[in-house]
């Protein structure tokens, strides 16, 4: 088995933007002072850069919703901002295992999550501008938002190739 010190091994999985992040967290500061298995620095490093990636996901999907018109004083928008994560995390699509996985994560009901997700989606479209909103999610003219929807283009919208 080869040891390397983690200088050599750093710049191999995280792209050289993140490396003055990932220098914050003290599991990499202690791979800087001993040598480790490049094995173990692999699955440290691939979990500081998921952790990365999720928080900028969890950004842009608040961008999203804040320019559909949701309050985030509202616990549904911020459960739909939840439900949009997971579902492109473990690319999941069926909304009621989506519902399911954030009623365990929050100790509640998944109807209860429904119910606040549902409210936060008629406020948002009570006061939003429905033409702004219905071409974010390419809806027609007669068509409402559903929190189904709503997470598809989130999630559609987000996982574009730049």
């Amino acid at each position: 088995m080869y040891y390397f010190h983690i200088q050599e091994i750093l710049p191999l999985y995280l792209h050289f933007s993140n490396l003055y992040k990932a220098r914050d967290y003290d599991c990499v500061n202690r791979f800087f002072s001993k040598l480790t298995p490049p094995e173990e620095i692999a699955r440290e490093l691939e979990e500081i850069y998921d952790g990365l990636n999720n928080k900028n996901t969890e950004e842009k999907i608040s961008n999203i919703l804040l320019k559909l018109g949701f309050s985030y004083s509202l616990k549904g928008t911020k459960l739909m901002n939840d439900c949009i994560l997971y579902s492109i995390t473990e690319d999941e699509d069926n909304i009621k295992k989506i519902y399911n996985e954030i009623a365990i994560r929050k100790g509640e009901n998944s109807y209860t999550i429904k119910s606040d997700i549902n409210t936060a989606i008629r406020n948002m479209w009570r006061f939003s501008d429905r033409d702004k909103v219905r071409k974010i999610l390419r809806m027609g003219q007669c068509d409402r938002p559903s929190s189904k929807g709503i997470i598809s283009m989130v999630k559609y919208h987000l996982t574009l190739p730049l």
